[in-house]
């Protein structure tokens, strides 16, 4: 039996009600808490995350009102020549923020369907994932080192489309254009299998 071993990136997403945030989505290491998956949830299509669901502590010098942080995680073995895999996005409580003063203002909705739609577009790169992997062609006859890297590029594209919808939204504060980015990802998600 070949193995693969696990990837596990954590990517963050930030928004702000107040302004365009400077923080972008940036990695963090998985490896340098022990809290990183701390009743992490995988993305589902029955739970929408809820401001309950941000327990990290607030970065109070950030001009974010919230980060949501998540990790798109994979793993894959070679079993007998079969190839077996599995992507997903999960949701990370202990990470995720939202500062306390944000909650009492009207933004609050719009901030959150703003940071739901990060957490969905994670969604959408772990399906697009998923199809890349399904779709190759003899993964297992592949050197290690090239399969370990497979999933590498749904990653960098995943954080390329979260920059990319934080600065056509401006960080959710602009309406009509996050009312298109929200369409958008709920289209992707219905076209993409599970």
């Amino acid at each position: 039996m070949l193995r693969w071993c696990a990837l596990c990136t954590s990517l963050l997403a930030a928004a702000c009600a107040a302004g365009p945030a400077v923080q972008m989505p940036g990695a963090i290491e998985a490896g340098n808490s022990a809290d990183v998956m701390t009743d992490a949830f995988a993305w589902s299509p029955a739970r929408a995350i809820d401001w309950s669901d941000f327990r990290g502590r607030p970065n109070m010098a950030s001009t974010a009102a919230a980060m949501t942080a998540y990790s798109i995680t994979s793993e894959a073995r070679c079993d007998e020549g079969r190839f077996r895999f599995r992507v997903e996005s999960y949701f990370l409580p202990a990470r995720s923020w939202v500062k306390s003063a944000h909650l009492l203002e009207r933004a609050s909705d719009r901030t959150l369907q703003h940071e739901r739609t990060h957490f969905d577009l994670s969604e959408v790169q772990a399906r697009r994932a998923r199809l890349g992997l399904a779709a190759l062609e003899s993964p297992c006859e592949l050197p290690n080192e090239v399969r370990d890297r497979l999933v590498a590029p749904y990653l960098a594209g995943d954080a390329e489309v979260q920059a990319r919808y934080d600065r056509e939204t401006i960080h959710g504060t602009h309406g009509f254009r996050q009312a298109e980015w929200d369409a958008r990802v709920r289209a992707w998600l219905l076209e993409l299998p599970r």
